[in-house]
């Protein structure tokens, strides 16, 4: 349950820093196992770098 709860966190967008908050990881490291499951992320990134800044 723990791996589906994570898995869905990072499809859904939710930040690293605050999946590792919400699951209890001691580092970034384990809560990046499931960055891979999230590749749109980097593609959303970079598309933020085109917007006019706020």
């Amino acid at each position: 349950m723990r791996h589906i709860y994570g898995s869905h966190l990072t499809m859904w967008g939710v930040p690293l820093k605050v999946i590792q908050a919400l699951m209890g990881h001691a580092t970034i490291e384990m809560s990046m196992r499931y960055a891979h499951l999230a590749p749109e992320a980097r593609e959303s990134a970079g598309q933020q770098l085109d917007l006019p800044v706020r």
